[in-house]
């Protein structure tokens, strides 16, 4: 998810520079290279994203905690410890050819690998651990959640992002030439 989320911040400054290049980070400098990131489109930080894609920085605006909560556990999972905090153990069945897709035929090897039936994360990974404390059912956050709420996200965003290019970046041509 948040290598997603960065890939289509670096898809966008591309095209914006295309458009515009002096309304967003220079795509030909290693150190402009180096400090586009999701907060370029949610924050302040380059002007481009408000003039050729409003509705997808709003979009982005209103996302905001989305965004920081896949980028936390992100980073924390990748370059410190584990995220997960508990769940529901195990499925009373794993998903439709999840197993076969794992190449696992052996029915001991799958007692081994049944897939969790909910995945608790950190709702803040970068606190230490000795700050943390239990966290009230209700306030946990779900993976499977973080999961559908990106899902919504991604796909709203590929909308917005068209309809902004669309509706803000003139092209000579509009189709390809012979």
């Amino acid at each position: 998810m948040d290598s997603a989320i960065e890939c289509f911040t670096f898809a966008l400054n591309s095209l914006g520079y295309a458009a515009r290049p002096s309304d967003f980070r220079d795509m030909t400098e290693r150190h402009s290279l180096k400090q586009i990131g999701p907060a370029d489109i949610f924050g302040s930080h380059v002007p481009g994203y408000e003039r050729l894609f409003p509705t997808l920085a709003a979009h982005w605006k209103e996302s905001r905690s989305l965004i920081q909560t896949i980028a936390d556990n992100h980073d924390v999972s990748k370059h410190r410890e584990a995220v997960f905090l508990g769940g529901q153990a195990s499925r009373q069945a794993a998903p439709a050819g999840f197993f076969e897709r794992l190449g696992i035929t052996d029915h001991a090897q799958k007692l081994l690998v049944t897939p969790m039936e909910e995945i608790i994360i950190s709702r803040d990974p970068k606190a230490p651990r000795t700050a943390r404390s239990s966290t009230p059912r209700e306030e946990q956050v779900r993976l499977e959640d973080v999961a559908q709420d990106f899902k919504r996200f991604i796909e709203q965003t590929c909308a917005l992002a068209l309809t902004d290019a669309k509706a803000n970046i003139h092209l000579e041509f509009t189709e390809l030439q012979r």
